[in-house]
């Protein structure tokens, strides 16, 4: 009696570390794409594979392979198994490969997602069991949520288009404005480029930095409407006219030049104006990105005065 016993301890302890350690896949990291790969790790180890491959299917029905965990010494052969047909991972099982079919919540209302994990080196007759054996059981599952997980994550990640530090809106943000444009408007768009970025953040810190970035936001968004301000890059921001005539475009970049100096913001200004739109806003914005510094004379006039009132 005394060696069954000390079997199902041995094997109660070891189910014990994989579920342990499985949760700590998920838990000891924020970015779910780390948690994948250790929960393949985690896999590999216990089947003893030479590596574990996680396929998703995609849009056009074929299957792509998207994470891999490799043994030491193995190679990876991620870049050759994309685009795979859902055919080929079927004959694949047929022939005893090790494949553990997966299905998760899927973030755009589009019904459930699917993918298959490729345990090489392990059979079918290894894995068989995964689905009723405890610690593989939670492996699988625990997966499962971890990829529904990252989808949420990503899909948030393109819905939103606000700036975090600066509150203003995003490159992301700017696209959107881009496409509701009306292409026959004339419309300007001015370039303000905070100098000297790198050299604060190097000499005092990255919060020196950020402090400079949202004094210039705080300073566009109060002379701006919210709609027009965009941050487009690390110190780059945009600010977007539509219909507005060349000649009050230039004088209000003419106020907004000596804004800046009263504020003694080091910034560049540079500037583009269409009488349309017809190649698009996001043309117009580049000119103006690509264009020659503006130097102009320092308007009188009142900081915190609207400039499109």
């Amino acid at each position: 009696m005394t060696a069954p016993v000390n079997t199902q301890i041995q094997r109660f302890l070891l189910n014990e570390r994989l579920i342990d350690g499985a949760l700590a896949c998920v838990t000891s990291s924020d970015n779910p794409n780390e948690s994948v790969a250790s929960l393949l790790e985690c896999l590999g180890t216990t089947y003893q594979c030479s590596g574990v491959g996680l396929f998703e299917e995609r849009a056009s029905g074929d299957f792509g392979n998207t994470q891999e965990w490799c043994a030491a010494g193995v190679h990876s052969k991620m870049q050759h198994l994309q685009h795979v047909p859902a055919e080929a991972l079927e004959a694949q099982a047929a022939r005893g490969a090790a494949l553990i079919s997966l299905e998760w919540e899927g973030a755009r209302d589009n019904g459930a997602m699917h993918g298959a994990l490729y345990l090489d080196g392990a059979q079918k007759s290894d894995t068989e069991g995964c689905r009723s054996e405890v610690p593989a059981n939670i492996i699988v599952k625990l997966l499962a949520a971890t990829l529904a997980y990252r989808d949420e994550l990503n899909l948030r990640e393109e819905n939103n288009t606000e700036d975090p530090l600066t509150g203003v809106s995003n490159r992301r943000g700017f696209y959107r404005f881009a496409l509701r444009a009306d292409p026959a408007e004339c419309a300007g768009v001015i370039c303000c480029e905070l100098s000297g970025i790198r050299k604060a953040n190097r000499h005092a810190g990255h919060g020196a930095g950020d402090a400079a970035l949202k004094e210039l936001a705080h300073m566009l968004l109060e002379n701006f409407r919210r709609p027009w301000v965009f941050r487009m890059g690390s110190s780059d921001f945009l600010v977007c006219c539509p219909g507005v005539q060349e000649d009050l475009f230039n004088r209000r970049v003419g106020v907004l030049h000596g804004i800046l100096q009263a504020l003694e913001i080091p910034a560049t200004v540079r500037t583009a104006w269409a009488a349309d739109t017809q190649d698009g806003l996001e043309q117009l914005a580049l000119q103006a990105m690509s264009a020659s510094p503006r130097s102009l004379p320092s308007p009188t006039r009142h900081r915190h005065s609207h400039l499109w009132d």
